[in-house]
């Protein structure tokens, strides 16, 4: 036993466990302000993720308030969810200043319903949001046509009891056109271990050599495979397989090209001459 690897290494522990989600917030720190810069039609946004720490759910409560934009978004396996929450009260600031107004101010109870225009902004936040979680996730971790549900009241949502222990970064989105924006994400446990296995490179990374590739090499054939979605089912319902079963998938909005069983490219589907066709959106090892 002692000389067996898969018994003696060390398990994953707490910090491990953190570190998709902080590569995550580090990735959505990259390409959100790209995608802020339309939405509040002003540029500049410097994005920056904090440390990611573990959070009784009676903690992440207090952090959050008991009014916020709390989004659930459609991340992980079936039923997964990735928690977002962005503070209502410098977003109705910013919204305020778009229209010319004053500040803006957000006194609501738990139970009242959002400014249908800052319902609004949110639901726009939320798709750039989802856009730029599509640039740092494998497809296979977006459930596409799914939406995402935005609640106001974090205690209704009952993701997080108080006495439950969630993962949780915040991130500060700032440009000198208002008030800086809070956004904080947190996962349960179980959406902790699928995040690093799909995150995505960034782009800008060494580019490939060129003209070193022998003419025999650049001849083999590789055998691709363009994933268009993954489902799980529980071993009872699968052996229960009858032919004119129907299993709804939910296919990518990008769908990925793999080599070896890894990513190399994503696109979306569409038609060429007659045929179901690729268009290749992003090349991924360059």
């Amino acid at each position: 036993a002692l000389h067996a690897e898969a018994l003696v290494a060390r398990g994953a522990g707490p910090a491990d466990e953190l570190a998709g989600l902080s590569a995550l917030a580090r990735s959505l720190a990259v390409r959100l302000p790209a995608l802020l810069d339309p939405l509040f039609q002003s540029g500049a946004w410097d994005v920056r993720a904090e440390a990611c720490e573990w959070l009784a759910g009676e903690a992440l409560a207090a952090r959050i308030g008991p009014v916020a934009g709390n989004l659930l978004l459609p991340v992980g396996d079936a039923g997964g969810r990735l928690f977002a929450s962005i503070a209502l009260a410098p977003l109705a600031a910013r919204l305020a200043r778009l229209f010319g107004g004053g500040e803006g101010e957000v006194a609501l109870a738990p139970s009242g319903r959002l400014p249908h225009s800052l319902e609004l902004l949110l639901r726009r936040l939320e798709r750039a949001l989802m856009d730029a979680l599509g640039q740092s996730l494998a497809p296979a971790m977006l459930r596409a046509g799914e939406p995402a549900r935005l609640e106001p009241d974090f205690a209704r949502l009952g993701l997080f009891p108080a006495a439950s222990v969630a993962a949780s970064v915040t991130l500060r989105l700032a440009n000198e056109s208002g008030p800086p924006l809070t956004l904080v994400l947190a996962a349960r446990k179980a959406l902790l271990g699928r995040l690093a296995p799909h995150l995505l490179p960034e782009p800008g990374g060494p580019a490939a050599p060129e003209g070193r590739m022998a003419p025999a090499a650049a001849d083999i054939p590789l055998p691709l495979v363009a994933r268009l979605a993954e489902m799980k089912l529980p071993l009872r319902r699968l052996l229960a397989l009858k032919a004119g079963e129907v299993l709804p998938l939910a296919v990518a909005r990008q769908v990925p090209l793999l080599v070896a069983g890894q990513v190399i490219a994503t696109g979306t589907l569409g038609e060429q001459d007659d045929r179901v066709a690729l268009a290749i959106e992003r090349v991924l090892f360059k």
